[in-house]
C-alpha cells in the first residue's frame, strides 16, 4: 500500500510531458465553375489531390503538375500564396498561422479547394 502511495505521489509531483502531432489528412475536390451560375459548384474528383499536415509541414502525394496554394481566412481574406511543384513534395508553412484556413490549388487546367486547421 505504502508503494501505491509513493507511485500516485510521484504522479503529482512529477509532471509528464504528453505530447501528439497534429496530423491531417487533407482531400482537395475539384472546383468547377460554370457560366450563367452564381458560384462554384464542387464535385469529387476522379483522382483527387491528398496532403498530410502534420503541424506546419505541408506534405503532398503524387502530384502531377504545377499548382498556385493559397490560404484564405474566414473573412475570404487572402493569407499566404505558394507555388507547388510536382517533385517537391514537402512544404513548411508560417508558424504564425493559427486558426481554419480554406485552400485552392489552381493550375492552368484544373483549380481544388480545400480546408485546414493550423
Amino acid at each position: 500500500m505504502n508503494k501505491l502511495i509513493i507511485v500516485i505521489a510521484l504522479f503529482l509531483v512529477i509532471p509528464i510531458n504528453v505530447s501528439a502531432d497534429n496530423i491531417q489528412e487533407i482531400y482537395l475536390t475539384v472546383e468547377i465553375v460554370k457560366p450563367g451560375h452564381n458560384g462554384p459548384i464542387y464535385r469529387s474528383p476522379t483522382r483527387p489531390i491528398v496532403a498530410t499536415l502534420n503541424n506546419a509541414i505541408l506534405t503532398f502525394k503524387d502530384l502531377k503538375e504545377e499548382y498556385i496554394l493559397t490560404l484564405w481566412d474566414e473573412n475570404d481574406t487572402l493569407v499566404y500564396t505558394m507555388y507547388i511543384v510536382p517533385n517537391i513534395s514537402n512544404y513548411v508553412l508560417p508558424t504564425n498561422l493559427k486558426g481554419n484556413y480554406k485552400v485552392t490549388m489552381k493550375s492552368t487546367s484544373s483549380s481544388y479547394i480545400g480546408e485546414i486547421s493550423l
